[in-house]
């Protein structure tokens, strides 16, 4: 389709409805824009910044989780153990060496 044809002849058009088309043209040519720039962020990275959230979260609390599943370990650990101080509780002796 021509742009005389398109316009539908500049000669034929008031300035007030050569306005409103090019406004309208305008209006396409940014949609056109913004639809590339949209398919563009759809792209590979695109989807790893629609997900970058989900995955630090996930990382965060998949490490939160094994921290705390040693920590319960270590507590069993140490209360089967028997309870080794380096100061003697019930001693009469207020010095700290070892009573052989």
């Amino acid at each position: 389709m021509s742009d005389e044809g398109r316009l539908g002849g500049a000669e034929s058009l008031s300035l007030e409805e050569w306005k409103f088309q090019l406004e309208r043209d305008r209006f396409e040519l940014e949609r056109a824009k913004f639809a590339y720039e949209a398919g563009k962020a759809r792209g590979f990275f695109g989807f790893f910044n629609a997900i970058l959230g989900f995955l630090i979260a996930a990382i965060v609390g998949i490490g939160a989780g094994f921290v705390s599943y040693l920590q319960l370990q270590n507590g069993k650990v140490s209360a089967a153990s028997p309870s080794y101080s380096r100061h003697p509780q019930n001693s009469t002796l207020s010095l700290y060496f070892p009573v052989v």
